[in-house]
């Protein structure tokens, strides 16, 4: 197995599909003076006095975000200016590999449900979830985002988005990613129309598996391991052809990828 090489990350063209499969229609001189107007209204500079929340406005016609406050420095070691340069592929690219899969899920889910809705609702809704990602110093945090829908195209679906990102990561760590639809009631708050969450599946394996699993998916050939863990070439192997049944994998790249997906190793 020497020279294993296991896909942690996707490559630029699937982010970038990643990006076109969310994206809308707009006239760009449209939501240039809607944006404009937006940034000097009351309604924004209330929102000011979250100043625990980072905050991003995002043109879902171009992908690409017409506002990034400073405190997204804060929370990301990220400048306003390399996340508006690298835009919606930023994001993806520090959330964590199996909650970027899990929030398209949810994003599709999401949409099918705004759908039902009337005009005025959407402009109510909030789409919520926490995800995790890495900081561009490497340190990993836990993340609440909120989207609220700023403004809807033509065909009357999301334009521009705004998000309000808080670092949740005192108070949740684990690895379970929750999501909801909530929409806003007047003397109610939020009402939930959608709630879900994805779990990863509790790791069947070993201590000593994992340490085999963990030294396989560095590209290590079976003797290196069996060196470094001091272990003969037999007992990796037998290590190997367990592990296999147990998680139910057809090959040892499968095992790996399962492994890193469920964030056992």
């Amino acid at each position: 197995m020497a020279g294993l090489i296991v896909k942690t990350s996707f490559d630029n063209s699937e982010y970038d599909n990643l990006i076109r499969i969310t994206q809308t229609d707009a006239d760009p001189v449209e939501v240039q003076s809607f944006i404009d107007n937006f940034l000097l209204s009351p309604q924004f500079q209330r929102l000011q006095v979250f100043s625990n929340q980072a905050v991003r406005i995002l043109d879902a016609s171009t992908m690409k975000y017409l506002y990034i406050s400073e405190s997204n420095l804060d929370l990301t070691g990220y400048s306003p200016k390399e996340i508006r340069e690298g835009g919606l592929r930023v994001a993806y690219k520090i959330t964590h590999l199996m909650d970027t899969v899990r929030l398209i899920k949810a994003i599709f889910r999401v949409k099918a449900v705004l759908k039902k809705l009337t005009n005025e609702e959407k402009m109510r809704a909030r789409f919520s979830y926490d995800a995790r990602f890495t900081c561009k110093d490497g340190t990993r945090k836990k993340v609440l985002q909120h989207c609220h829908i700023l403004k809807l195209n033509q065909s009357n679906e999301p334009l521009i988005l705004m998000f309000a990102s808080t670092d949740i990561s005192a108070y949740k760590s684990d690895t379970r990613m929750n999501y909801s639809l909530s929409v806003y009631e007047s003397g109610f708050g939020f009402k939930t129309i959608l709630k879900d969450s994805f779990t990863e599946e509790e790791c069947p394996l070993s201590t000593r598996e994992l340490e085999v699993l963990n030294q396989t998916a560095c590209g290590l050939s079976t003797k290196e391991i069996a060196d470094k863990l001091t272990l003969s070439l037999e007992t990796v192997k037998t290590h190997r052809r367990n592990m296999l049944q147990k998680v139910n994998a057809k090959n040892t790249v499968e095992m790996v990828r399962m492994a890193i997906a469920n964030n056992w190793i």
